[in-house]
């Protein structure tokens, strides 16, 4: 980038002295000499200050260096990383600012404009700029101006700011990390004993099983907790834009209801069958917990990274949704694996106490039962993140042919070889 012209002069504050004033050639020379900071401020009429970088690293405009050539009237420029680019349509770089890819201290130019500006300062660009999960919460509750906050909307936010991102980011390291050692465990414990039963009846079928089991949920171990790791990645590298959090956290309470009356029905089934007590009150506390975490993870915006924006249109929302449902699934990876392994682990030690301790062959019957559940539901948790993975992958595929299709006509007088982030996909 070039530096503008020296003819106009500015004033240099630090704190509460103000020095000048200095011509751009001056203000170059004093930041050379290491004289003028970056947290310095200029201003040409000591009311409107702005960062030194606003004023020496602002490029020349495309008219001042005659580069405009024969662009079409409305056409707009902007710089990234050191670079001039354009001409775009107006729609086109308002995508780029929603998708995150320019700032609002980012500068762009169309003719008509004396220099360049940042997007922070032209309202029309700075409607696309994607809202901080503070302000969005405003915007929600600006849309009914007047009208109190609910009791249920109180608790979702107070939830949201709790399981904020940085816990969520834990949980889930720590839940993938758990899954890994109480699967480890398990296999120990299952092969355990399968061999002593082998070893009780002489049976060299056991002693396979035994083997068999060992390495089978090893494997599936190391699979799994590679996989539910690797698939965080795919949410953290896939923004995708929403006009608000309404429909997601509408979602969270239905997952929330459900997961209340799935226990519920749990409970009914023990009263009525005290056999079934050790699966009921397993399934009960399983599914509160896995209700409970899906309906926290989806009220988290940054969570799922969901930016909210004010002029999304149906078409983006419907993209919107489907990528949060993709995005919660994977995220929800994590939830299955870990909690799954330990719904295993814990069925599993019911189970081995009613072998060892139970004295009918009925109740030894339904003790070998719940350790084959167990471990199918070890085998399950491992292997929902592959497949979570692969399906994530397919939705995605889908996903960018649609916003392919609707942005056919958004893009039809853009130049897109002038976008350098559509060289930094292609590469």
């Amino acid at each position: 980038m070039t530096s503008p012209a020296s003819d106009q002069l500015y004033y240099v504050r630090s704190g509460k002295k103000v020095l000048g004033p200095f011509d751009t050639e001056q203000l170059q020379e004093l930041r050379a000499g290491g004289r003028l900071r970056s947290t310095y401020e200029v201003s040409s009429d000591c009311e409107n200050w702005r960062p030194v970088a606003d004023v020496l690293d602002k490029p020349q405009t495309p008219a001042e260096t005659g580069t405009t050539g024969t662009t079409p009237t409305g056409s707009w420029f902007y710089a990234y990383e050191g670079e001039q680019h354009g001409p775009i349509t107006r729609i086109a770089l308002r995508d780029l600012i929603a998708a995150g890819r320019l700032t609002a201290n980012d500068l762009v130019w169309r003719d008509g404009m004396g220099e360049w500006t940042a997007i922070r300062d032209i309202a029309d660009l700075r409607e696309a700029l994607p809202l901080p999960l503070s302000e969005a919460k405003l915007v929600r509750r600006a849309a009914a101006p007047g009208t109190r906050v609910g009791i249920g909307d109180a608790a979702i936010d107070f939830l949201a700011d709790v399981f904020n991102e940085s816990l969520l980011q834990l949980l889930a390291r720590s839940l993938i990390a758990a899954g890994n050692w109480i699967l480890l465990v398990l296999a120990l414990a299952a092969a355990g004993m399968s061999l002593k039963e082998a070893l009780d009846h002489s049976d060299a079928l056991g002693l396979a099983m035994a083997a068999g089991i060992l390495i089978g949920l090893t494997l599936l171990k190391t699979a799994g907790g590679s996989m539910a790791t690797a698939s965080q990645k795919l949410v953290d590298q896939s923004p995708s834009r929403l006009s608000s959090m309404a429909f997601p956290r509408a979602a969270s309470l239905l997952i929330l209801t459900a997961s209340l009356a799935l226990s519920a029905w749990q409970m009914a089934r023990v009263a009525g069958d005290r056999n079934l007590a050790a699966q009921g009150y397993l399934l009960a506390a399983g599914s509160l917990l896995l209700g409970g975490l899906l309906a926290v993870m989806l009220i988290n915006s940054r969570w799922l990274r969901i930016e909210l924006s004010r002029d999304v249109t149906i078409g983006e929302e419907g993209l919107g949704l489907l990528a949060l449902s993709a995005k919660l699934l994977v995220r929800s990876s994590a939830v299955f694996y870990g909690v799954g392994a330990l719904i295993a682990a814990i069925g599993y030690a019911f189970g081995t106490v009613m072998v060892l301790t139970a004295s009918s062959e009925i109740s030894q019957n339904i003790g070998h039962g719940l350790q084959l559940v167990a471990l199918l539901i070890a085998a399950g948790a491992a292997l929902a993140p592959i497949f979570v993975y692969l399906l994530t992958s397919l939705v995605y595929i889908v996903i960018d042919a649609l916003r392919a299709i609707l942005s056919l006509s958004s893009h039809a007088a853009g130049d897109d070889e002038s976008n350098p982030f559509s060289r930094e996909t292609a590469t």
